[in-house]
């Protein structure tokens, strides 16, 4: 069976037996939990975060979704080896791999757009890197990273990770114990975690509980002060 949401051609598949159509907003629909399904789409970009972030929910993901996106969101999502890893490619990685399977000219659009875009391929991981409940410790642990206000990575760390730890954990995973976190690829923040959930005391690893939520919180003020602005700006005009 194929689900199409669809407003503007309703009756191009009015006939076809194995394809429903459903005239409805995508984000109030309940997607399932039990079938498994793909799922390909030009999305609208100003709401490209809400509908990933519905595709990504671990419980109700598709097998894989093809996405026409905006090219520097697909570089958020997306992560290394496009750009540097963003906390949002970060956060998605232990579940899903992505990739830019395609760049789209701009002269495809009708109307033409004055941006670029790509087909962004999500696919959920066979085999999850992380278990449900490791999930918010490995969340917390990137957060408090990412959050610290000091540069390289060892000093932003040092509170979770000794001197000789850290020295080790470059040693072993190929970079310097100054890098900046945001220049670490998945695979090397994945073991960072592997090791601190593995081999760090508990009382080090309270010091990073509460971080995702906390970063969350701030993003949802800074978002709302961002639109509160925006908002200003135009009833000014």
């Amino acid at each position: 069976m194929m689900i199409i949401f669809i407003k503007n051609f309703l009756t191009m598949f009015a006939d076809r037996d194995n394809v429903e159509i459903i005239n409805q907003d995508f984000l109030k629909y309940r997607l399932s939990e039990d079938k498994r399904y793909k799922v390909f789409a030009s999305i609208p970009f100003n709401i490209t975060a809400e509908i990933s972030n519905k595709l990504t929910d671990i419980e109700k993901a598709p097998q894989d979704a093809y996405l026409v996106v905006q090219k520097e969101a697909a570089w958020k999502y997306a992560g290394y080896p496009y750009y540097r890893e963003s906390l949002r490619s970060l956060f998605l990685k232990p579940y899903f791999e992505l990739k830019i399977i395609y760049s789209l000219k701009r002269t495809d659009f009708r109307p033409v757009p004055d941006v670029d875009a790509v087909m962004l391929h999500i696919r959920k991981r066979r085999k999850l890197l992380l278990k449900e409940e490791e999930g918010r410790l490995y969340q917390d642990f990137v957060s408090y990273i990412f959050t610290q206000n000091n540069k390289g990575l060892r000093d932003k760390s040092k509170k979770i990770f000794s001197y000789r730890q850290i020295k080790r954990l470059a040693g072993d995973n190929g970079f310097k114990m100054d890098v900046n976190p945001m220049e670490l690829r998945f695979e090397q923040w994945y073991r960072l975690y592997r090791f601190f959930s593995g081999h760090v005391d508990q009382e080090k690893q309270l010091l990073v509980k509460g971080a995702y939520s906390k970063l969350m919180k701030e993003q949802r003020r800074l978002d709302k002060l961002h639109h509160n602005r925006k908002q200003g700006r135009k009833f000014s005009r």
